[in-house]
């Protein structure tokens, strides 16, 4: 069975310049409900953090963007338009009464003969001036809208600081880790110097190793 097209065959090569133009039209779509869902989620993630006083981690504004364009890879691989669907569309949306779909269906079986012959000439004169960019692509205008303003939602949250609580939780925070450190290295510095007053028998009762493990 032959399903390979060849460019030399106006008929085939017209079917492949409107699968070409779906295939854009449906990339499109799907990348824009990607982004809408993303911003959403996004938006979602960044007023988690808000509420609870907390500046939003950078990190997230660059993984929606790759979940974005992830989905969008996906999805469009999973919902493409074939070759088959594309003929279908155009016989619809010019009229040709399913005389795209007939011509590759035949010529895909290899059929031939007298009226196969006829078939493939009436496919071929349906198709004289016609041109894939008459297909036009409808702009979903409210998506679009609505993907606008998550996206403007979402980015302000970029600049949304850390509330005075948090701020100062911060600073305990960073007190304490800095007050800690500083009382294990004097730890560690009196293990040191009490180690080097013991004989072996009271190095054994004590064991100075274990007391650094229990610092550490």
């Amino acid at each position: 069975m032959n399903t390979s097209e060849n460019p030399q065959d106006p008929v085939q090569s017209f079917t492949s310049a409107v699968r070409s133009r779906l295939n854009r039209f449906r990339f499109l779509d799907l990348f824009l409900r990607a982004f809408a869902l993303g911003t959403a989620g996004l938006l979602l993630v960044g007023l988690y953090y808000i509420l609870r006083g907390h500046a939003v981690p950078k990190f997230y504004y660059g993984l929606a963007l790759g979940l974005i364009i992830s989905a969008s890879l996906l999805w469009f691989a999973a919902r493409r338009w074939t070759r088959d669907q594309a003929a279908h569309f155009a016989d619809r949306f010019f009229g040709l009464k399913d005389s795209l779909s007939s011509y590759l269906h035949f010529k895909e079986q290899n059929k031939s003969g007298e009226f196969y012959q006829l078939q493939a000439e009436a496919s071929l004169d349906s198709i004289s001036g016609l041109k894939s960019d008459a297909i036009p692509y409808h702009w979903p205008r409210r998506l679009i809208t609505l993907s606008a303003v998550l996206l403007l939602a979402a980015g302000l949250t970029a600049f949304k600081k850390p509330s005075t609580a948090v701020l100062e939780q911060m600073r305990i925070a960073a007190e304490t880790s800095d007050k800690t450190e500083e009382i294990n290295q004097r730890l560690q510095e009196l293990i040191d110097e009490l180690e080097q007053t013991l004989d072996e028998d009271e190095k054994n009762e004590l064991k100075p190793d274990k007391l650094r493990q229990m610092v550490k």
